[in-house]
């Protein structure tokens, strides 16, 4: 087998722990500089792998998926706030849970969700002033947590939405610090006033949530949103639907999943226009092209070619899952290198996105360098993971 060469930095006894919880960016950056396309880190007694080669991403996020979960300290982590959802369930009960919803996220349920996005969005526009500044980040978190819930749940949150918000950031936030600096979890249960904060937004959004759930089951009726689909779906072998904690959960993934993160990249996206007016005037163009100054409509993306270019690029530059991790339940080989069960591979789409091999001027927003693309590195973009996972 291969050598993997092993990263020169870090702590005696707990080794990488402070250098990578107090600088993730920058620590991952050296190392894909200094050590290529897959390097060893130490955490305490513990090895992580960090892969910044896209054949090697592949394989572990499609190619060899079933032999790769979530890792632990992310399954402690986000489990607190999202139980057992698709983003942190792993083996058997993932596939069945990935069934039961998938019906939700056909392309055509998708397409009938847009005009909720769209009626949602104008409304939000119309809110709007010429000469005002907005806090577009605010904006954008307020807008998909609208969207959320009405196309997915059937539910209006236009007076709680903003504060729902604040909630979910500052969990996404709480999570976040504590994935970087695992020591972290061990204080997660102890009542500072951060822990308490955090508790109080779990629990107002199990709030909204429960009562969702307990109207919906009172009623009986099937709005044809993700919620009825959860509270209808039955496994085909046991005949046996989810439970209101299972339900619960799902939903609790797609609130702090399925919001943020769009959110995120329609602000970069913002932001790289106007630090970019050339890209701006040719987005103006084609949509003022294409729709003649009306209302834009599902049928017509595959017409407005430029516009998913930038979003693509937006995803590109700044993605909206810029780490993802999992953990190896049995030894693998990726390309010669030993990579042992019970370690954990990294990967970063934001390296990986700015990688000078794999992107031409890989720091220039440049959307019409999706027209071509290559096809032999398309694993190279992954802004949003990749295999049964995405």
């Amino acid at each position: 087998m291969k050598v993997i060469p092993k990263v020169k930095e870090g702590q005696p006894i707990i080794g990488m722990v402070n250098t990578f919880g107090t600088d993730r960016l920058n620590t991952l950056t050296r190392i894909r500089d200094q050590y290529g396309d897959i390097a060893e880190m130490k955490f305490f007694h513990r090895s992580a792998y960090v892969l910044n080669n896209p054949e090697y991403v592949h394989q572990v996020l499609v190619k060899d998926a079933d032999k790769f979960h979530k890792s632990p300290n992310m399954r402690r982590n986000l489990g607190r706030i999202i139980g057992e959802g698709l983003l942190t369930s792993n083996g058997d009960f993932h596939r069945q849970q990935r069934r039961l919803v998938q019906p939700a996220f056909h392309r055509q349920r998708i397409s009938n969700y847009g005009d909720t996005m769209l009626a949602l969005t104008q409304q939000r526009v119309e809110d709007w002033h010429e000469r005002e500044t907005v806090e577009i980040h605010d904006e954008m978190m307020t807008l998909t947590m609208e969207i959320v819930a009405q196309a997915l749940f059937g539910t209006n949150l236009s007076g709680q939405s903003a504060e729902i918000s604040q909630h979910v950031s500052l969990m996404i936030e709480t999570g976040s610090r504590q994935f970087s600096r695992p020591l972290l979890l061990l204080w997660s249960r102890v009542p500072t006033p951060a822990n308490r904060r955090m508790m109080a937004a779990t629990q107002r959004l199990d709030d909204v949530i429960y009562a969702m759930i307990d109207e919906r089951r009172r009623s009986g009726e099937d709005r044809g949103d993700l919620l009825s689909m959860l509270l209808l779906a039955q496994d085909e072998e046991s005949g046996v639907g989810m439970s209101n904690q299972q339900v619960r959960d799902e939903a609790m993934t797609i609130f702090l999943a399925g919001h943020e993160t769009t959110a995120n990249a329609l602000t970069w996206a913002f932001y790289l226009l106007a630090e970019n007016p050339a890209a701006q005037d040719m987005l103006t163009e084609e949509v003022d092209r294409i729709l003649g100054g009306r209302p834009v409509t599902v049928t017509d993306l595959a017409q407005l070619p430029y516009s998913r270019m930038v979003i693509q690029e937006a995803m590109r530059l700044y993605p909206p899952a810029w780490i993802t991790s999992r953990y190896a339940i049995q030894d693998v080989d990726i390309d010669g290198y030993l990579i042992p069960a019970n370690s954990v591979v990294i990967a970063s789409p934001y390296l990986m996105h700015h990688h000078p091999r794999y992107w031409q001027d890989p720091e220039a927003f440049i959307p019409t360098r999706f027209l071509t693309h290559e096809d032999s590195v398309k694993a190279a973009y992954f802004p949003f993971s990749a295999g049964p996972r995405v």
